[in-house]
């Protein structure tokens, strides 16, 4: 059976921010230009890498897991040159271990997006 879960914040989308089928939640990308809740803008890429991150959290608590059950992010980035803020910013949330990651460069869906970072989580019900 497939769940799947809609975005908790920010605007509707065409498609599932989550879909969870057995342990697995393969979480949608998230941007981090805006943050929907007070429609400040960030404009570096650690900044926006954070708020991709806390969509990400934000996605995983709706589906019932947290940061902890990360196994894999997928980022996409403008460019090579980002990836040191970037890098900053996973490094932060992920102190326990970093998980396994895919990183494609190269252009995203608005001029002021810099990165956008979606995760493949593993949890179980039974913790």
């Amino acid at each position: 059976m497939i769940d799947y879960i809609a975005a908790p914040h920010g605007p509707k989308r065409p498609y599932s921010a989550a879909a969870k089928a057995g342990n697995f939640i393969f979480v949608s990308p998230q941007g981090g230009r805006m943050n929907h809740q007070t429609n400040e803008k960030m404009t570096t890429v650690k900044a926006q890498g954070e708020r991709c991150l806390m969509g990400v959290e934000d996605v995983l608590k709706a589906a019932g897991a947290s940061m902890t059950d990360v196994v894999s992010l997928n980022i996409m980035v403008t460019s090579h040159d980002n990836l040191e803020g970037l890098n900053e910013a996973i490094q932060a949330r992920f102190p326990g271990g970093l998980p396994a990651r895919t990183t494609f460069c190269g252009p995203l869906p608005h001029p002021e997006m810099l990165v956008m970072i979606g995760a493949i989580a593993c949890h179980s019900e039974k913790e």
